[in-house]
């Protein structure tokens, strides 16, 4: 009898350890992270820095004014409100756009350097600019 006591002891023992080993591996894991909102989804009109969070493209946006000396109102039209923002008749804006074009294509491209012995091949975002 002392044997089956036992064998119950330890299966006792053994469910109650899966027990705890496994809510303490559930209560250990984070929930998912909730999606940033995507620039295309918040603003009207995105063509080219679009698949970026908020936060980077209104960084993006101050990074182009803070070097060019500009405001928003020299490429974004806001004679009547916000709602002109998204409007596409300023030459400053389309200008932009096309350089940004210019700049997702060539870095599109592979860069390597034939004098390295690696010719590790490298990568450019626009976020390392900020």
């Amino acid at each position: 009898m002392k044997s089956g006591s036992n064998r119950a002891i330890l299966r006792a023992l053994g469910t109650l350890l899966v027990c705890l080993v496994g809510s303490v591996s559930a209560h250990g894991q984070a929930a998912p992270a909730a999606r940033p909102q995507m620039a295309e989804e918040v603003f009207k009109n995105v063509q080219v820095l679009k698949g970026i969070p908020v936060n980077e493209f209104l960084g993006i946006m101050g990074f182009f004014s803070a070097s060019l000396g500009k405001s928003c109102v020299d490429c974004h039209d806001s004679d009547s409100g916000w709602e002109n923002y998204v409007a596409d008749t300023n030459p400053n804006k389309r200008t932009a756009r096309a350089m940004i074009g210019m700049m997702n294509v060539s870095h599109e491209d592979s860069w390597y350097c034939p004098n390295s012995e690696a010719s590790e091949t490298m990568s450019y975002s626009i976020s390392v600019i900020g």
